[in-house]
């Protein structure tokens, strides 16, 4: 049985919500090819995928970015959460296991990729940084006490990210971090 320390080193027991700014909406014929790895549910407040796609670290390469990619016979069980916030390109991501890379990967294969991610996205582009935050995290603390924190945006992100802060100030994060909105 892990102490309390170690299962939360290890995301055991641990929440995080991230934002992402994507550049499209998912593309159909994504998530046709792969229908028993990824579930799709409608929301009264957006468009909601279970993406559960297996993924795998390629071998690394001196002096090359770490890579990861969809492997279906060898990959990893890896599960993510995503919901689609309307006609904004702004996705809430919940991780549900904790792969390198997992929420860029999924995204791409659902051919939806971050803005800005110069490795699984659609080439450098022009931006100078990758359109995904730390939004908020949980976990079980002392005596099964939940501890939230809301992690604010770092001011030059908000103002990169068109949407970003209607969709993070204090408030509106507690309630999209709130269980009872997440299982509508």
């Amino acid at each position: 049985m892990p102490t309390q320390a170690l299962a939360q080193e290890h995301g055991l027991g641990m929440s995080k919500v991230y934002v992402a700014r994507v550049h499209s909406t998912v593309d159909v014929a994504a998530t046709q090819r792969w229908p028993q790895f990824v579930e799709e549910k409608q929301r009264e407040n957006g468009q909601e995928l279970i993406c559960r796609l297996p993924l795998r670290v390629e071998k690394h390469k001196p002096n090359q970015p770490l890579t990861v990619v969809v492997d279906l016979s060898n990959g990893k069980p890896s599960e993510t959460r995503f919901i689609f916030l309307g006609s904004e390109p702004l996705v809430i991501c919940m991780l549900q296991t904790g792969r390198t890379h997992q929420i860029r990967v999924h995204l791409a294969a659902l051919g939806c990729p971050i803005v800005g991610d110069s490795l699984y996205g659609n080439g450098p582009g022009n931006e100078d940084m990758m359109h995904l935050h730390a939004a908020a995290y949980s976990f079980a603390g002392d005596n099964d006490k939940v501890a939230q924190d809301i992690l604010p945006p770092p001011s030059p992100t908000v103002s990169r990210i068109p949407g970003l802060a209607e969709v993070l100030p204090e408030r509106a994060m507690i309630y999209l971090c709130d269980p009872a909105w997440l299982q509508q």
